[in-house]
């Protein structure tokens, strides 16, 4: 689901993060009353996967994790495989970096797609392997986010 508003405060971002949430244990309960419970168990997994990737976030991103991992917590269709931080981004890359993380959850909403990527931050600024979803608009990004480095991996 496309979040298109800024979440300009921590209770914003955790009101929406929870609605992600509850909208999949939904999901959950739906499979089990209607007596699938592989689906179920796979929402699960799905939901436990990025719920731990939001850790990945806070854990390994230095001092500017904290603000990733609440970005991140509002695309519930992205999820971060790894993170490594060899050198802290300035302000304008993260802010690049949270807008385009966005704009990709927003997209791969959209078309009913999850992504996923690893991300390396050094002397470059951010380096993005990302699957091949959603990357209709690659040229467009590398334009509007100059301090992202960009690489489509069909894995």
């Amino acid at each position: 689901m496309p979040n298109g508003m800024q979440q300009s405060n921590p209770a914003v971002q955790f009101r929406a993060h929870r609605h992600d949430v509850l909208n999949e244990l939904q999901l959950i309960r739906a499979y089990l009353q209607m007596e699938r419970p592989a689906q179920a168990v796979a929402v699960v997994d799905r939901l436990s996967t990025w719920l731990q990737s939001l850790t990945t976030w806070q854990i390994n991103a230095g001092a500017f994790g904290e603000q990733l991992m609440w970005t991140a917590a509002v695309c519930p269709h992205v999820l971060l495989e790894s993170f490594a931080c060899h050198k802290e981004p300035d302000d304008e890359a993260v802010e690049q970096f949270r807008k385009w993380l966005q704009t990709w959850n927003d997209e791969l909403s959209i078309h009913g797609q999850r992504g996923r990527m690893r991300v390396t931050v050094d002397e470059h600024g951010f380096q993005v392997v990302c699957s091949g979803e959603g990357w209709e608009r690659f040229d467009e990004w590398v334009r509007i986010y100059p301090a992202l480095n960009f690489v489509v991996n069909r894995w």
